[in-house]
């Protein structure tokens, strides 16, 4: 993360971090710390964790990363 977030929150980069287990936490702060970064949750949400989003599945990942490469598309041309 240090290489990618040399611009900070006005570098352009989207990061996101996608996890499922307690063990996950550290990388979530890390994100969230980044501000424009997406921590993403996988499974059944645990109210005391630090994730902003989360999805239910391995079903429910693919489909968003479909949905960001798809935005991806349209907006590079």
């Amino acid at each position: 993360m240090k290489g990618y977030g040399q611009g900070g929150s006005k570098s352009g980069l989207l990061p996101i971090y996608l996890g499922d287990d307690v063990t996950d936490e550290d990388g979530f702060r890390a994100i969230n710390d980044y501000r424009n970064g997406l921590s993403i949750f996988v499974g059944e949400l645990n109210e005391r964790s630090s994730v902003r989003y989360y999805l239910r599945s391995l079903q429910e990942v693919s489909i968003f990363l479909g949905n960001l490469i798809e935005l991806a598309r349209d907006h590079c041309g």
